[in-house]
């Protein structure tokens, strides 16, 4: 419940809520309790800041689920979007954003990876795409992955399971990547 002009809430108001209630910059819990994942939400200079999935950004604005944000030190316009339950997608448009995170939340087929070997060779394309089907991980992430990570280093045209596994390391689930290789 965001309540942005509220001063002071009245001796004996208990409404139920499901989440947080919002009171300017501060949120106060009401209600039974969900199973609902709160992101990582910070405030410095007045402005409020937002970490999931690792990336953190700059919130522009946030209306229920949705969150328009920006990278630091960029003036793209990005969206947000979450389920509640701790999975978020990021997107360049609202409408990819809501894709991918269907994209995380339904089954994907990994089976074409199944016996793949630590020195098996992908090409950079294949690998890439690899690691968003193990992992779930939305485009946006990935791109952002592929821009900020593999451009600094000297890329590649194709890679092994060993060394995709050493470059994702601390990125979007890195280490549900690296199981799925260990079996």
């Amino acid at each position: 419940l965001y309540l942005s002009s509220l001063t002071s809430i009245p001796e004996g108001f208990n409404p139920t809520v499901g989440v947080s209630l919002d009171l300017r910059s501060s949120r106060k819990y009401i209600g039974s309790s969900v199973n609902v994942q709160l992101p990582d939400v910070y405030t410095w200079r007045n402005r409020e800041y937002i970490k999931a999935d690792g990336i953190f950004m700059k919130v522009l604005s946030c209306k229920g689920n949705v969150y328009r944000v920006c990278r630091i030190a960029k003036d793209e316009v990005k969206y947000l979007v979450t389920d509640g339950n701790g999975r978020w997608s990021h997107g360049d448009t609202l409408e990819e954003a809501r894709k991918d995170l269907i994209y995380k939340i339904k089954n994907r087929d990994t089976s074409r990876y199944n016996g793949l070997a630590m020195d098996s060779v992908l090409s950079f394309e294949d690998a890439v795409e690899c690691y968003r089907v193990v992992t779930g991980a939305c485009a946006f992430g990935t791109k952002n992955f592929v821009e900020d990570v593999l451009a600094s280093k000297d890329r590649k045209d194709s890679y092994t399971i060993g060394e995709m596994i050493e470059l994702t390391k601390g990125q979007y689930k890195a280490e549900k990547f690296a199981a799925f290789f260990k079996k």
